[in-house]
């Protein structure tokens, strides 16, 4: 579906590159087919950045020019991409999300994470949450998961599993 891989904030940094089609404009897929999308690393076009102890967010976007200061934290996903992310569960068939957007336990920048969870819980498309931190903020935000949702509290161990169709904390006792 079209929502195959979506990357944290906090990977951007280290995945920010020129290479064409890594980072995507999101606006281009509004409204579009979004088969386009389909295997391809989406990032956040805009990011929470900020000073935790300061209690301090701002806006930034991501482009040849993105400036962070060095005190300064990703911190969460922007307006923008969290627009977009809602717009890419909406017409998902499944979703499988794996750790949350952003520091979430602060009010200022839970705003990616909360709009996500508030997303998928009000879609029939069916979820698969993946990992404490995960299973948390969808707890945090939306309390008991409907019927659709599935969770696994070992994030880690869910995506092996789906990746190599077993469970690794079982291969030993398998043996």
């Amino acid at each position: 579906d079209a929502l195959n891989e979506i990357a944290s904030p906090a990977q951007c940094g280290v995945a920010m590159t020129n290479r064409k089609g890594l980072i995507v404009d999101f606006e281009k897929f509004f409204g579009r087919n979004l088969k386009k999308a389909r295997h391809r690393l989406l990032l956040p076009n805009d990011l929470g950045v900020g000073i935790l102890s300061e209690r301090r967010r701002r806006e930034a976007l991501i482009n040849a020019s993105v400036d962070i200061a060095p005190e300064e934290s990703i911190l969460d996903i922007g307006e923008k991409s969290s627009q977009f992310l809602s717009y890419l569960v909406k017409r998902s068939g499944e979703v499988l999300w794996n750790g949350p957007l952003g520091y979430f336990e602060d009010e200022l920048f839970e705003i990616g994470t909360r709009k996500l969870v508030q997303g998928l819980n009000s879609v029939s498309t069916k979820v698969v949450l993946g990992g404490g931190e995960t299973v948390s903020a969808f707890y945090k935000f939306c309390g008991k998961p409907r019927r659709n949702v599935s969770v696994s509290s070992g994030g880690g161990a869910m995506l092996e599993f789906f990746l190599n169709q077993r469970l690794p904390g079982l291969v030993p006792l398998l043996k």
